[in-house]
């Protein structure tokens, strides 16, 4: 994706500096499209406003989503924190389907960590919010679907103790 922006740009009395902007767009993920007239197919700004307001929306409806989840459940957050964290970035994954959030949504992996969470427009979510990219391990994440086929062996461990819950003896 190229976006060439390269002066600042005033939409509805707001001044957006150009690098600030195309930052926010590759971090984000907007695609050029999303700033064409789709009738037309003119390349046109579209209200700015609303492209930063809906990305700070979508990650406000994702921590409210997790902070209502979590109100009167003692114990839950240790629960999905503590061999359930698949159950919980598949139920945010499943989240962003049924209310239409038009982003990317994905469940990752960190085998590292041994734990799950649930990728929503290049930010990573489990139950405890929205995890620090500062962290030593981030850069483990990856797509649970791509790990799955990279592991065959590893697995059928993963599976078996993570999401199925299996008793086994050791």
């Amino acid at each position: 994706m190229d976006i060439n922006i390269d002066f600042p740009i005033e939409n509805n009395g707001r001044i957006y500096d150009s690098k600030a902007l195309k930052k926010a767009f590759e971090e984000y993920k907007i695609e050029p499209n999303m700033l064409s007239n789709q009738e037309t197919g003119e390349t046109q700004i579209l209200s700015f406003d609303f492209v930063l307001d809906n990305i700070k929306t979508i990650e406000n409806k994702v921590l409210d989503f997790i902070k209502d989840f979590k109100k009167g459940a003692m114990g839950i957050t240790n629960k999905f924190l503590n061999g359930y964290c698949f159950w919980f970035a598949y139920i945010l994954d499943s989240w962003c389907d049924m209310n239409e959030i038009k982003s990317q949504h994905r469940i990752m992996y960190n085998q590292v960590l041994g734990h799950f969470a649930c990728e929503i427009n290049g930010e990573l979510y489990d139950i405890s919010g929205k995890l620090d990219k500062k962290s030593e391990y981030f850069s483990k994440w990856m797509p649970w679907a791509d790990w799955y086929i990279q592991e065959p062996e590893y697995r059928k461990i993963v599976v078996r103790d993570c999401i199925l819950k299996e008793k086994h003896e050791e």
